[in-house]
């Protein structure tokens, strides 16, 4: 059986953040351990975001209201969450600030690197603060998504693929 791949990587049911400079990488376990492990990374230190789980009374690392808290910033200041599901109707989901020509270039550049059967016809649903939009895999890739003007130039896009957030560093 044939699986569906990000840069040559099994990607099914995993999980990436794209950075606000287009560094993209497979999250740990799921994405607030990876922002809790590498703070840096995403602009903040251990100590903030422990006394933001300790002001909502959760477990350090738990998926709850800081964790919610926790990405809506890091959306909110251009990273992009994205996850594949595969249960269900299978489907990305995305995070992001806007659809800005920013925002898209960087999902067009992540999409050109998923391969595998049906790939291309998979949903991608976009959560965003305005609401929700939904969206395939083709019209991101072919540009047409987003209502962006036909031809926007996204060959500036240099997506920086990488095994894990520690190459981000």
């Amino acid at each position: 059986m044939t699986i569906m791949t990000f840069n040559g990587q099994p990607c099914e049911g995993q999980g990436f953040w794209i950075s606000p400079d287009g560094c993209a990488f497979p999250v740990d376990r799921n994405h607030i351990t990876t922002v809790c492990l590498h703070p840096a990374l995403f602009g903040c230190t251990e100590g903030e975001l422990r006394a933001v789980f300790a002001a909502r009374g959760e477990v350090w690392c738990r998926e709850g209201k800081a964790r919610e808290e926790i990405i809506v910033r890091l959306v909110e200041e251009g990273w992009i969450r994205l996850r594949h599901y595969r249960r269900g109707p299978r489907r990305w989901s995305a995070n992001a600030f806007d659809v800005s020509p920013r925002t898209v270039a960087r999902l067009w550049a992540f999409f050109q690197l998923v391969n595998g059967p049906g790939a291309e016809f998979e949903d991608v649903v976009l959560d965003l603060p305005a609401g929700r939009t939904k969206t395939t895999v083709h019209k991101i890739r072919d540009g047409s998504a987003f209502g962006l003007p036909a031809g926007t130039d996204k060959s500036e896009t240099a997506l920086r693929a990488l095994a894990s957030p520690d190459e981000c560093l």
